[in-house]
């Protein structure tokens, strides 16, 4: 059953919140490198990726 308490932050919020920051670090990381005309890499699309989904985490929690 839901959680009827407002303040509550569940599962579903987390993995949204999780997920649109991971896609804007991807779409930093294209934006990226369309600017600087550089070559694709997985590793720092990943990194990127990463880094950015855990700043979305850290922002919800504040």
């Amino acid at each position: 059953m839901f959680d009827k308490d407002p303040n509550s932050f569940g599962l579903v919020q987390w993995l949204m919140l999780l997920f649109i920051s991971a896609w804007g670090g991807a779409v930093r990381y294209i934006i990226d490198i369309r600017k600087n005309n550089t070559a694709w890499s997985w590793v720092n699309a990943l990194m990127q990726v990463v880094v950015s989904g855990f700043a979305g985490l850290l922002g919800g929690l504040g």
